[in-house]
């Protein structure tokens, strides 16, 4: 990970923490949208990209501000946690480094799926995510038109 990943990220976990819970998404999006999956803390055979940086320090902030999943489990929740159990199970039919890959894959695509909702828990919360992403894709558009002349 270079200096520009490295400090986008310590920025984004900061602001996980201290924005309030209808914010807290804003850092995971980010995320997502302006940090390549390049941007990779290794660690021996693990890689840790922003996105599953971010969600992890999510999780954290879930953890000691007791913060809990609106309305609790519903079926769709059920069925991606069936899916992780599956891709985990399904592992041993492969080689052992296909289990490494799958639990990060599980943790960044489950791990952000559970973090958002805790974080959009009424309906204006997800019209402000819509309003946000918006935003946020504005310049990325604006490079793309760019781009295209």
């Amino acid at each position: 990970m270079n200096a520009i990943g490295l400090t986008f990220t310590i920025i984004a976990g900061l602001l996980i923490f201290w924005l309030p819970r209808r914010w807290a998404f804003l850092p995971l999006l980010m995320g997502a949208t302006y940090m390549t999956r390049g941007q990779v803390l290794e660690l021996g055979p693990l890689s840790f990209p922003v996105i599953r940086l971010l969600a992890t320090i999510g999780f954290i902030r879930v953890l000691l501000k007791g913060e809990r999943i609106a309305g609790g489990i519903n079926i769709l929740d059920k069925m991606l946690i069936v899916w992780a159990i599956w891709l985990l199970l399904s592992s041993s039919f492969h080689t052992a480094s296909v289990l490494v890959v799958r639990v990060g894959l599980i943790w960044t695509e489950l791990g952000n799926y559970f973090l958002f909702r805790v974080f959009l828990r009424e309906p204006e919360d997800l019209i402000r995510l819509f309003k946000t992403v918006g935003i946020l894709l504005l310049p990325v558009a604006v490079l793309m038109l760019i781009e295209r002349l």
